[in-house]
């Protein structure tokens, strides 16, 4: 192609680009070495969905050979395309390894499946009062003044998720194992949860503590996304400590009675005894 074919096709697709919604303006094309750059304005903040979706619309338009698209918002449509794409992949190799661990901890086929769904259930909860805090702008009092973005940093999201629920399968297996302790004693399904629970819950919640006091201080940050994760990790760990661990996974256990041991005989040599 020669250099006035070449300069047509570039003005060409600066005309489609000014045409993408949330385009303000795009400069003149300049010519730097054996490349040309094309600046292109946009018209919202460039961490955003919108921003996002307008990334993907430019994308898709025909473009000269060797186009490479870059910028703030680029960036942050690449990571999150890149979290979206692999997000499920983790999170079965986190949920099918959790499973396998807590049946071969206990022997049991319903334990890591209340284990894990009262898991998802506590990061949901923790998901909402993020939102309200970090996206509503409430709590300003108690954890002090932030930017409102009117979104979730995605990369402290996955790892406040990350972290909680490894520490929520640190107190679960705390308990479980008590509970099995009396099980295997002999006693029955409900003095074993009582006492279980009773023995434990000194530990669980000075753990729980300690490490609410730790990521608490992370609140004092003048960084918005690290205000957030140790907010999100502090209240996590506490919801987990009380309502889950010292009311949920007790009264469930005594709901399901007995069922909560049982496991096909072929699966049990596969456990471990403790």
């Amino acid at each position: 192609m020669n250099g006035a074919g070449k300069d047509s096709e570039i003005a060409a697709y600066a005309a489609e680009v000014a045409k993408v919604d949330g385009i303000a303006a795009v400069t003149p094309a300049q010519t730097i070495g054996q490349d040309v750059r094309l600046v292109a304005y946009e018209s919202m903040l460039p961490r955003t969905p919108e921003a996002q979706k307008m990334i993907h619309d430019i994308r898709d338009i025909s473009s000269p050979a060797g186009t490479l698209v870059g910028g703030v918002a680029a960036d942050y449509t690449d990571s999150q395309d890149g979290i979206s794409s692999t997000l499920p992949w983790a999170l079965a190799w986190i949920g099918i390894s959790v499973l396998i661990l807590i049946f071969v901890f206990t022997g049991s086929i319903i334990l890591p499946i209340k284990a894990v769904l009262l898991n998802f259930l506590s990061l949901a909860a923790t998901m909402g009062v993020l939102t309200w805090v970090f996206i509503d702008g409430h709590l300003q009092w108690l954890v002090g003044s932030f930017t409102l973005t009117g979104s979730l940093d995605t990369s402290i999201v996955i790892l406040i998720s990350v972290v909680v629920f490894g520490l929520s399968m640190d107190y679960e297996l705390f308990l479980l194992s008590r509970i099995r302790e009396e099980h295997m004693a002999g006693k029955s399904n409900i003095e074993s949860v009582a006492t279980g629970l009773q023995r434990s819950a000194r530990i669980i919640t000075a753990a729980a503590v300690l490490l609410a006091v730790v990521f608490a201080a992370f609140i004092t940050s003048g960084v918005t996304s690290i205000k957030s994760m140790g907010f999100g990790v502090a209240l996590a760990v506490i919801l987990d400590a009380t309502i889950v661990r010292a009311l949920l996974v007790p009264a469930l256990m005594r709901l399901f009675g007995e069922r909560n041991w049982w496991a096909p005989k072929w699966m049990q040599r596969f456990t471990i005894t403790h």
